[in-house]
């Protein structure tokens, strides 16, 4: 049985949301550690059996198989494969992990192991945000009747303004084992307890003045490359009380919408 080794590694350096890397399509940035690789060990790219990539966020600027595309842009031969991995946080570990199985098993000589992910261009969640939902009713119903919290339901965002809002949520459904943290309003206006998420007539509100925009002769290159900012905090007081839970004043003074 043969041994997996690592020849060589590289990678960008880390970057801030709207930061100097920002300007990168996410391709082209997958493309430039590809070709670095090729410059720093001197081999011919030809001789790669696999790009193995991952990426959580497979949509828009990173669908379609952002691994391939991004073995075409670092101008590899068009017969190196490339296939893009989904393991959520543990994507680009589950990428080297496949290319070292692959070479055990000697289906791979060699075999690059990496992973992309531009969270300005393609924020977290966007892949949600089309197609319905990603949990179907037979998980949520699982995961619902065993009283765990959370299935599609905390959303955590990057703005430190909220979290020990946030956190006390999350202490609170615990504590009380309800699945009531929501993405989205809608859910508290149907009975659920608390959501914290985008308020979606904003988002639809600022796409359809991206869209006047770009018939008015804009470039879609010139829209804000970013996602929905504008969060808020829902509570449902009738809820509450359905359950008897006294939720904190200083809770309820962070809330945007309440219902009841």
């Amino acid at each position: 049985m043969p041994n997996a080794v690592i020849v060589d590694l590289i990678r960008t350096p880390l970057g801030r949301r709207n930061g100097k890397l920002k300007d990168w399509h996410p391709v082209d940035l997958a493309a430039e550690t590809l070709k670095a690789l090729v410059d720093r060990t001197g081999i011919d790219p030809g001789i790669v059996d696999d790009v193995v990539m991952g990426c959580v966020m497979q949509v828009g600027e990173q669908a379609v198989n952002v691994a391939r595309n991004a073995v075409l842009a670092a101008g590899w031969p068009e017969t190196v494969p490339g296939t893009t991995i989904d393991r959520q946080c543990g994507s680009s570990q589950q990428a080297a992990h496949f290319a070292a199985q692959g070479v055990i098993a000697e289906a791979y000589d060699v075999v690059i192991a990496c992973g992309v992910e531009s969270m300005s261009r393609v924020p977290m969640g966007t892949s949600t945000g089309i197609g319905g939902a990603p949990f179907g009713p037979a998980m949520m119903q699982r995961y619902i009747e065993q009283n765990l919290y959370g299935v599609g339901g905390l959303v955590v965002t990057n703005d430190a303004t909220y979290y020990n809002e946030r956190r006390r949520l999350a202490e609170i459904t615990a504590e009380k084992k309800l699945a009531a943290i929501y993405p989205r309003f809608g859910h508290v206006e149907a009975g659920g307890l608390m959501s914290y998420g985008p308020n979606e007539e904003y988002v639809a509100t600022r796409a359809a003045s991206f869209v006047v925009r770009i018939l008015d002769g804009d470039s879609p290159a010139d829209m804000p490359i970013e996602g929905p900012t504008r969060y808020e905090l829902g509570i449902n007081r009738k809820a509450a009380a359905a359950i008897d839970l006294a939720l904190p004043a200083s809770l309820m003074r962070k809330a945007d919408r309440i219902v009841g």
